[in-house]
């Protein structure tokens, strides 16, 4: 619109490739195009045919239409996208790589959409929770549960408290919630940059009460 660069004088034979990274998803891929004649080319992803295009006569060589050619599904990484001229006869203003409506991006395959996803860039195979963030396979400590709230957690048989403080404010002290897996207790309404300070008294497996050093999280989210 209004001007711009385009590739032109194209003839058939001659191709264009581009490197680009994706999230894991579907795609869809749209062309815009002009020719005062015709011309066609062919699409490809990683080397693999996707798509096949003609350009008929748009009335200028400058008179630009899109044209969605394709739809792809792709992991997460690298991928080249290359255009082969058929016959040639067009010029090539730009190539838009969209995700479709309803799709998921999921750059790190974690099984998070990158929209939630608050830990981006998990190594593979790691267990994570609802919004993307590792797992702790520990005694004590924290899980992210959604966009908005934590879950503490103390993995005992027995009783567990939680003692917290919300930005500075008063200290909190509960009874968690037992469950077969161990106790939890959610916090919820966090927002992003929110700093919770909080310490753990629990009865161990060992038949022994103990309370576990105090420690500062911040919540990333929202």
């Amino acid at each position: 619109t209004n001007g711009g660069y385009n590739v032109g004088w194209i003839e058939s034979g001659e191709w264009l490739e581009y490197s680009v990274e994706l999230g894991a998803g579907t795609y869809d891929i749209i062309t815009r195009v002009a020719t005062l004649t015709n011309g066609s080319y062919s699409l490809s992803v990683d080397g693999q045919s996707v798509a096949s295009d003609t350009v008929a006569g748009t009335g200028g060589w400058q008179n630009f239409e899109s044209h969605n050619v394709a739809t792809i599904t792709v992991s997460a990484g690298d991928h080249t996208i290359r255009v082969d001229s058929n016959s040639g006869n067009f010029n090539l203003n730009w190539i838009s790589i969209e995700l479709t409506t309803g799709g998921v991006v999921d750059a790190d395959n974690d099984g998070v959409d990158d929209a939630i996803d608050q830990c981006p860039g998990t190594p593979a195979n790691t267990v994570v929770d609802a919004v993307g963030c590792a797992v702790i396979g520990e005694k004590f400590g924290i899980i992210v549960a959604s966009v908005d709230s934590i879950d503490f957690f103390v993995n005992v048989n027995a009783w567990a408290d939680v003692h917290y403080i919300l930005n500075g404010g008063g200290q909190q002290n509960f009874r968690m919630t037992n469950t077969a897996n161990g106790n939890i207790k959610t916090l919820s309404g966090l927002n992003h940059g929110d700093i919770i300070g909080y310490n753990f008294t629990y009865f161990d497996d060992d038949g022994t009460a103990k309370d576990s050093v105090w420690t500062t999280y911040t919540f990333v989210g929202n």
